[in-house]
């Protein structure tokens, strides 16, 4: 699976907007994503450590006609092994995602949101991000 775009199944979310629950949307899609939180981390740790301790958090639900957009968060702490067995290095981190659904279709389409910092090429920072 690429990070560039990859989808994540997410039937409650699907039955819930089917129903017209838009009011627990938000709530049932971060409950779901959060059961597949590793899922959603895969290749994101910058160190060539592990995730733990994953928090989702939806921010943002866009609902437009048959389509759905939620910008999502993924906090994590990464645990990078170090030469020492009992002693390996921890940074928080997070990684931003945006999930695209049509009405009626439990797959989602996973993608990497323009946001995300750590997805960013080098034209892309301004130039505080690069220090000038």
């Amino acid at each position: 699976m690429t990070q560039d775009d990859w989808s994540v199944e997410l039937p409650k979310t699907a039955a819930a907007w089917g129903k017209g629950n838009s009011a627990a949307l938000e709530s049932v899609l971060e409950e779901e994503l959060t059961a597949q939180a590793d899922d959603l981390l895969e290749d994101a740790c910058e160190l060539g450590g592990w995730p733990e301790d994953e928090q989702v958090e939806v921010s943002d639900v866009v609902l437009n006609g048959n389509l759905m957009n939620a910008t999502v968060t993924v906090y994590f702490t990464e645990v990078i092994p170090s030469s020492c067995k009992d002693l390996s290095h921890r940074e928080r981190r997070e990684h931003r995602i945006v999930i695209a659904m049509r009405r009626g279709d439990p797959t989602g389409t996973v993608a990497h949101s323009a946001s995300d910092p750590n997805q960013w090429d080098l034209i892309d920072r301004n130039s505080a991000a690069d220090g000038r």
